[in-house]
């Protein structure tokens, strides 16, 4: 009944703030200038296969509240009412807000948590075709075999509460050395799953305010707080934690803006997630008055041992509609295999 709780506290959170910002679009007088409250929601989409044979779909609705404590401090959360991950046989979690390709992790004698990747795998099924060695973050071609870390080999040994791969049907009852791929992947096939994402709160701290040499510098820490339902894929099920520096910079009629950040991540119960460094780089600009265009470099390390490097390009647009909020739109394109093939998005802000 308390994990229930838990998840419902997003909603009525949104809910409260779309409330909320409703009642001051009706404020004639207000100045954004003056505001110490920002609220911002959106709905993004991301497809991409992560370097496999095969799209994942990610949907999401988020909701952030900003509050503006002084010029210099800032305090903000932000709630997913609603996560969605489609059917896929690749075992994917969403992790810091990105969808990330995991290594499960089996207990028992065939395996341990601190092994890694070792003579204890047991052999993929074969179809009497040698299956050469690959490194495990390139793509494969749809017609081999998946990477040795793909499978299970079910004995005897294996109590029942063992999962397998998917987390689908809690173990592979037969042994599939001689069985077919195809056969494997229905097995290992995870239905789409949806529900609410994982809460993030965070502060952020002027350190640096910008001068005619100076570039703005901002200090950030925040906390992930697992409120998605885990088992769906939908949330990591562990405390996460990023610690981030922000600078920004007028140039001209230009703004020049980037952040580097570390991201601390809890493994669960059955995968492994890497402890990365991610980074950013963008410029930002006046089209007309009241809109304004950007374009973002950004990427990172894995988030897993057998996922790829994260690198995208995104271009984004917004107008602001005075006491009527701002309206935004972007597109990203990913240019590694870690990143989405694609992804885009709409958003509205307002200041209260």
């Amino acid at each position: 009944m308390q994990g229930q709780r838990v998840r419902i506290i997003p909603v009525l959170a949104c809910g409260i703030l779309g409330l909320l910002a409703g009642e001051a679009t009706g404020l004639d007088t207000h100045d954004p200038s003056s505001s110490s409250l920002v609220f911002d929601t959106g709905l993004s989409l991301e497809r991409g296969d992560y370097g496999g044979d095969e799209t994942v779909s990610v949907r999401s609705w988020e909701c952030t509240i900003e509050y503006e404590a002084s010029p210099r401090w800032s305090f903000f959360i932000t709630v997913v009412p609603w996560l969605s991950i489609s059917e896929t046989t690749l075992e994917t979690l969403l992790i810091r807000g990105r969808t990330v390709v995991v290594d499960p992790v089996i207990s028992g004698p065939s395996r341990s948590r601190t092994a890694g990747r070792d003579s204890h795998h047991p052999e993929p099924p074969h179809d009497g075709s040698h299956t050469p060695e690959r490194h495990p973050s390139t793509r494969h071609h749809p017609d081999h075999h998946f990477p040795d870390h793909r499978y299970q080999r079910a004995t005897a040994t294996h109590s029942p509460d063992q999962r397998s791969p998917a987390g689908a049907d809690g173990v592979i009852t037969a042994t599939i050395a001689d069985g077919s791929v195809s056969e494997y992947r229905r097995r290992l096939k995870r239905e789409s799953g949806s529900g609410i994402g994982d809460t993030t709160m965070g502060v952020a701290y002027s350190a640096v305010e910008e001068s005619a040499t100076l570039p703005q510098l901002r200090l950030l820490a925040a906390m992930t707080v697992p409120t998605a339902e885990a088992d769906k894929g939908l949330g990591s099920g562990t405390m996460g934690y990023r610690f981030g520096i922000g600078l920004s910079k007028e140039v001209g009629d230009l703004t020049a803006f980037g952040e580097v950040s570390y991201d601390l991540a809890g493994s669960g119960e059955e995968y492994e997630v890497e402890n990365v460094i991610s980074a950013s780089l963008g410029l930002a600009g006046d089209i007309i008055p009241g809109m304004e265009t950007y374009i973002q470099l950004s990427g990172g390390e894995p988030d897993s041992e057998i996922s790829g490097t994260r690198l995208a390009v995104e271009l984004g647009l917004q107008y602001d509609f005075r006491k009527f909020g701002t309206v935004s739109a972007f597109f990203s394109k990913g240019l590694a295999n870690g990143s989405p093939d694609y992804g885009i998005g709409f958003g509205w802000s307002l200041s209260l």
